[in-house]
């Protein structure tokens, strides 16, 4: 295998509340990088991760497991936590060995207590946070209700992707960051309009986010004059490592809707190892 240097390193713990689909997007991952040639199923038992056998009669996580990625010449190491509070160890241990996290959670409309732990632990822990709602567009599926439900409790959760529906399934996204929108095959579309309003609102919190990471970029902020991409990724990954912002994207592991573009995010966004917060040793 391939020596990766360190800045092309993530190593990314996916956990949250049990059956939120952590174990389905850790496969998806590995499926859209071909690590794996077939997208196993918690609920077949035909898992790559889930692979003991308590894990496949019972289809649960009980133990932490851990996979690769290697998608666009960086190296994302998978550590797959379970979500029972009886294993709240398993998480625990996968945030010491993590650069940063996904918490994935399920588009119910509201925040789940394993949500919510698994925010705290995030906090405490210092370790660098993103938000995966999964199941978008799964029946009675609500992503506006889920995310505004933790942004309310949770004031550094920004979304910087919005799904595109039609019928009830995910058809593409909203890149808020662009205002551009693209279809799953990631050519470009136009912005629904009734979504218009959901891209202008969340931009602009995205916007004075990043001008609170720097002086300069507040003046700029505040002489209306808008950002360069450069000063864009400076003031996000500025502001991912104070602990201030936690992005939040949406998709659907089983069908890989937004797999992609999420590991695009941990690419992009979220931490190596060198620039992750340093852990003090014990002693």
């Amino acid at each position: 295998m391939k020596i990766f240097d360190t800045d092309s390193i993530r190593n990314v713990a996916l956990i949250g509340h049990s059956g939120e689909g952590k174990t389905s997007l850790a496969e998806a991952m590995m499926f859209e990088a071909k690590t794996i040639d077939r997208l196993g199923k918690v609920d077949d038992g035909s898992s790559t991760m889930d692979y003991d056998d308590e894990e496949i009669k019972r289809k649960i996580s009980i133990s932490l497991s851990l996979g690769y990625a290697i998608y666009r010449n960086t190296k994302i190491n998978i550590l797959d936590a379970p979500g029972f509070f009886d294993f709240e160890g398993e998480m625990v241990a996968a945030l010491h060995a993590a650069d940063s996290a996904v918490v994935v959670t399920s588009a119910t409309g509201s925040i789940t207590v394993g949500t919510e732990k698994a925010l705290e632990l995030c906090q405490e822990k210092k370790v660098s946070a993103l938000i995966f709602v999964n199941a978008v567009d799964k029946d009675n599926s609500d992503f506006m209700g889920t995310a505004r439900a933790i942004m309310a409790k949770y004031k550094s959760v920004i979304p910087i992707e919005l799904p595109i529906m039609e019928g009830g399934k995910m058809v593409g996204c909203v890149d808020v960051l662009t205002d551009k929108a693209y279809d799953l095959q990631g050519k470009e579309i136009p912005t629904p309009q009734n979504m218009q309003a959901d891209v202008e609102e969340f931009n602009g919190k995205l916007m004075e986010l990043i001008a609170e990471t720097d002086e300069e970029l507040m003046m700029k902020f505040f002489d209306g004059e808008k950002f360069t991409e450069e000063e864009i990724q400076k003031g996000l990954h500025a502001a991912i490592a104070d602990d201030i912002f936690v992005p939040l994207v949406a998709g659907n592991a089983q069908t890989l809707k937004g797999v992609k573009r999420l590991m695009d995010k941990l690419v992009d966004l979220m931490p190596h190892p060198q620039r992750a917060h340093k852990i003090k040793a014990i002693v």
